[in-house]
């Protein structure tokens, strides 16, 4: 410490506070920016504002690091106090060197539990390790609840509404952002343009306008939006700049023109609207996610029953691809990848838990690595006991149990390869791509 700090006594004092903590085993990564707040009325000296430069400057380069160590301190007074004795060593030996080969070694034992949200803050930290986002750089370490505003901000979930075409008994059409759907019972698939012709004219028609980008449907109004007029339409009247309108007179595009101005096309989407208020539906088994700087990258996900249906839209590269019976993880790797960020925590509602999912894939991994341990551990046993001196008949014995061993052990690492190529088929959201309705 320069003379300058050394004669400052409360700046002293801040420092042997600092050092007390440490000495009672608190996490250096917990005390950084109490420690930088409380340096900072003092950064008039220049040794301690070239610290305070070096410390937020080593907090830059470990935010990774940083974060996890939030993440846990956090997961201590929740009910995912649990998952830390299985997380903890992987945890700390990142913490301590926040190398590639750490960061790997982490995901791996943290991906068993990525259906808890602490972990999944963990698994989002990790992800942007090597190569942040710009809107997250320098912010790993936030809290859940900071998380999830921060992805409100950058994307944003809807309902959908669309009017219904019945075709027949538990079986209808319907249209989400100008893709027109055919659902059958508990499964849903893109319409064939060709088949769309068949459709009511109405029906398409009225389609085409609750998707016009001047037309914004509520839970109970729908507001049309023009040059200097907007309408809130309700079932029972119209309100148009505040005037209260009925589908009668806003029938009457004269009265219309003098009370207002002349705007037909305005007054007869109004009218339209209004008369079919009661024909346009929530799709309540769906939502819609979206970008909110980028409205042309968005999905459109669907759960019916627990059957799960994506379509994935980047409008810039006139793409639309859609995936069918997805399972909850491969629903949330694809909209993820599909959207550049994490936003599954907008729609766990839709979505059923995962949890049940990877208990099982883990609880069976573990199987498959006990039973090849408890195999080899039997043949090194038996190669041991072939050391003493042995009659040629034990000897021949022996050999013969350590070849039914190894056998079996090849079988069970061959049986676990596959089944961990079939889990990787599971997980990846490519798996079920329907590649016939990849492009639009």
């Amino acid at each position: 410490m320069n003379s300058d700090a050394k004669t400052n006594k409360k700046l002293v004092e801040t420092l042997e506070q600092y050092k007390g903590a440490l000495e009672q085993g608190l996490y250096e990564e917990r005390l950084y920016e109490g420690f930088i707040k409380n340096l900072t009325p003092f950064n008039y000296l220049n040794s301690v504002n070239k610290e305070i430069k070096r410390l937020e400057k080593v907090a830059e380069d470990n935010s990774a690091a940083i974060g996890i160590t939030k993440i846990l301190e956090e997961m201590y007074t929740t009910n995912s106090y649990y998952i830390i004795p299985m997380i903890e060593e992987c945890a700390c030996r990142f913490i301590k060197d926040p190398s590639p080969i750490n960061c790997n070694q982490l995901k791996s034992a943290l991906v068993s539990f990525a259906a808890d949200p602490y972990v999944r803050a963990m698994l989002e930290t990790l992800d942007y390790f090597d190569n942040k986002p710009s809107f997250l750089i320098g912010d790993t370490a936030m809290t859940i609840k900071d998380r999830a505003k921060l992805i409100k901000e950058h994307a944003n979930i809807s309902n959908i509404y669309s009017p219904v075409q019945y075709i027949k008994e538990n079986e209808c059409v319907f249209n989400a952002y100008g893709q027109f759907y055919v659902k059958k019972g508990n499964t849903l698939a893109k319409l064939s343009e060709e088949y769309v012709p068949q459709l009511s004219e109405n029906f398409i028609a009225l389609c085409q306008l609750v998707n016009d980008p001047h037309v914004a449907i509520n839970e109970d109004s729908i507001t049309l939006v023009g040059n200097d007029k907007v309408a809130n339409i309700y079932e029972s009247y119209i309100e148009i700049n505040g005037n209260k309108e009925t589908k009668k007179t806003i029938r009457d595009l004269n009265e219309m023109s003098m009370k207002y101005d002349y705007d037909s096309n305005f007054f007869i989407m109004a009218s339209c609207l209004a008369e079919n208020f009661d024909n346009i539906a929530n799709i309540n088994f769906a939502k819609h996610i979206a970008l909110n700087e980028d409205a042309g990258t968005n999905v459109d996900i669907f759960n019916l029953n627990g059957n799960i249906f994506v379509n994935a839209v980047n409008e810039e590269m006139l793409k639309s691809t859609f995936y069918h019976n997805v399972n909850p993880i491969q629903c949330k790797n694809l909209i993820n990848n599909h959207m550049g960020i994490n936003v599954s925590s907008l729609f766990e509602e839709l979505v059923p838990s995962q949890d049940k999912l990877y208990l099982k894939l883990n609880e069976t991994k573990t199987e498959y690595e006990a039973s090849i341990a408890k195999y080899e551990a039997t043949i090194e046993k038996l190669k041991k006991a072939k050391d003493a001196d042995l009659s040629e008949d034990s000897e021949k014995k022996l050999d013969a149990a350590i070849e039914a061993a190894q056998n079996k052990v090849d079988e069970l690492k061959k049986e676990y390869k596959d089944w961990q190529d079939d889990v990787d088929k599971v997980t990846n959201p490519e798996a079920k791509k329907d590649k016939g309705n990849e492009e639009d």
